[in-house]
């Protein structure tokens, strides 16, 4: 998040408007999210075991974001029930299953996109959406702005760091 105030006080050509909403756009959505989680946080302690099941669901879902993963599956994995799976995540990580998942396939694609030249089509593939209309919608919900625009203005902000000396 302090990124993006760092880059609404650099703003000094203020003719760039696109920028500057998609900037705020995003400074919002991540405002948005923080206040989600920090709500979440306010609950009782959690217990060792639903720690557990969290950290399995996690570790098996980061390993395998590309793929299906249904609730199902992730209960399984956990050797619970999918009612004792949802109730027992979501206590330990203060979000959904499915809703960690969005996440964390958005994470992975914000590096994609920083990274690699591929396609939008081809980095939702490779993070596990079904679609590229499904990961964009779900990029904007997260992010605040399209992969395009992510993209775009994370090649800016790597031109304009200045360079470190070695």
């Amino acid at each position: 998040m302090e990124h993006y105030a760092s880059v609404v006080f650099e703003v000094r050509d203020w003719s760039d408007m696109e920028r500057v909403s998609a900037e705020f756009n995003a400074l919002l959505a991540e405002l948005q999210r923080e206040l989600e989680l920090s709500r979440a946080t306010l609950d009782l302690p959690v217990s060792r075991g639903r720690l557990r099941v969290a950290h399995v669901a996690k570790r098996h879902m980061l390993a395998h974001l590309g793929e299906p993963l249904s609730v199902r599956d992730l209960a399984r994995t956990c050797g619970v029930g999918v009612t004792s799976f949802n109730s027992d995540f979501r206590q330990a990580m203060g979000i959904t299953p499915h809703r960690y998942l969005r996440k964390a396939r958005i994470e992975r694609s914000c590096d994609l996109l920083r990274t690699t030249g591929l396609s939008i089509r081809e980095i939702a593939d490779v993070v596990g959406f079904r679609g590229q209309s499904h990961f964009c919608s779900a990029f904007v919900a997260e992010r605040g702005l399209t992969p395009s625009a992510y993209r775009r203005d994370s090649q800016v902000r790597i031109e304009r760091e200045p360079r470190r000396p070695r």
